[in-house]
């Protein structure tokens, strides 16, 4: 869930749990009764973590909520709108399946320069489906015009900004659940699905959702004794197959497969499986088993789209280190390109001074040593990776080209 702070994330999820009754009545109880200086109870309250972000009256730290709905378990991450939090809202975008942006029709809101980064960002992380829920619907009469309006604002952004992304779009009143769960009977000049709905439908045709027929990529998760979690991000293992760790060409032999402590034959993507190897093995969290013959190249240079998180001066970039899945790599980048994503436009003149977070970054990569490089179009789990400073701060992420 993304967008912009007070555009009523936290109130459509809040009251989704309650109406849901994917909450429990007590903890509503309770809430009511909470002391909130005599303020309008608000939905979102049910999400905010710390009583500090009550009084202040913003969500601070990224919730997560599990909607159940016509027997389908929803698991929603409200990520706060706020500038200074975009690392959260990067943390919360990256496990998703389907973006939800909401957007406020209210005079004066409506969709700004942080929505429009959460709306590129997410793009750029590969999700490709976006349901728009245009908020505040009651502040402007449930007005026809006002929700055309808005929904053309967004479109116009994303052609001048080159991306696709595939959208649908829903007017809503989150406080008043209009259109969220029943159709409204205040916009029937609305005439689709209301807001859940449509979420289960985009849900249902969602390739993101469906792992890659590719080959076989396991997660090493963790290691007791002589025994491996893992998790199969593609493919399908199989109990007794041969695998490799790359780089590097050793085949072993993987052994009572298990999932749920009971012996399987074979486990498809997404899953996760406890197994053994037939050698001494020395495997550390993060590295990643492959099929035989179905690793990637082992590279040094690549090139890639990043986003940072922070001002950052170049001769920082140019001496970062990169993660792919916890393993840290000494890396140099080269910028190759820069787009400012608030105004949809290529820059080609830039001080030296540094560069911001309101670009999208094109870079050429050289790292320290060979490392397995996935592409991201094709393996998008594997093909992302985290940007640190020199002293470990997180300062952006990307995506290998």
């Amino acid at each position: 869930m993304l967008g912009e702070k007070d555009h009523g994330k936290s109130t459509l999820l809040g009251n989704l749990l309650i109406k849901t009754g994917s909450i429990k009545r007590s903890r509503i109880n309770s809430i009511y009764s909470s002391n909130v200086d005599g303020k309008r109870f608000e939905p979102g309250y049910i999400l905010d973590s710390f009583k500090e972000e009550q009084d202040r009256g913003m969500t601070i730290d990224q919730t997560s909520a599990e909607i159940v709905y016509k027997n389908k378990r929803l698991h929603m991450t409200d990520v706060p709108g706020h500038l200074e939090l975009l690392k959260n809202m990067l943390t919360g975008a990256s496990n998703a399946s389907l973006g939800l942006l909401v957007v406020s029709a209210k005079r004066g809101e409506g969709f700004t320069n942080q929505s429009k980064r959460h709306l590129y960002i997410s793009n750029l992380m590969g999700i490709d489906s976006m349901l728009v829920a245009i908020n505040k619907m009651d502040t402007v009469g449930f007005s026809e015009k006002a929700f055309v309006d808005a929904r053309k604002s967004i479109t116009d952004y994303c052609r001048a900004a080159n991306i696709k992304p595939k959208l649908a779009f829903v007017p809503i009143s989150a406080y008043n659940m209009e259109n969220v769960i029943e159709l409204s009977k205040k916009m029937q000049w609305y005439n689709n699905k209301p807001l859940m709905d449509m979420l289960l439908e985009m849900l249902g045709h969602n390739n993101m959702l469906i792992a890659a027929q590719n080959g076989l990529r396991i997660l090493v998760q963790d290691r007791i004794g002589d025994a491996f979690f893992g998790q199969v991000l593609y493919g399908r293992v199989k109990n007794g197959c041969n695998i490799v760790l790359h780089p590097g060409s050793k085949k072993m032999r993987l052994f009572n497969l298990k999932k749920f402590s009971r012996v399987i034959r074979s486990s498809a993507a997404p899953s996760n499986i406890y197994f053994k190897l037939d050698s001494d093995f020395k495997a550390s969290r993060g590295d990643i088993l492959y099929g035989v013959g179905e690793h990637p190249n082992a590279e040094t240079n690549f090139n890639a789209k990043i986003f940072l998180i922070k001002n950052i001066s170049l001769s920082e970039l140019s001496e970062s280190k990169i993660s792919f899945n916890g393993n840290y790599i000494n890396a140099a980048m080269r910028i190759a390109g820069l787009f400012d994503i608030t105004k949809a436009v290529k820059i080609t003149k830039r001080k030296n001074t540094g560069i911001t977070p309101n670009y999208s970054i094109d870079v050429a990569v050289k790292l320290a040593k060979k490392c397995a490089v996935e592409h991201f179009s094709k393996y998008p789990l594997l093909g992302r990776f985290g940007i640190y400073s020199k002293s470990g701060i997180l300062i952006g992420i990307g995506i290998v080209k």
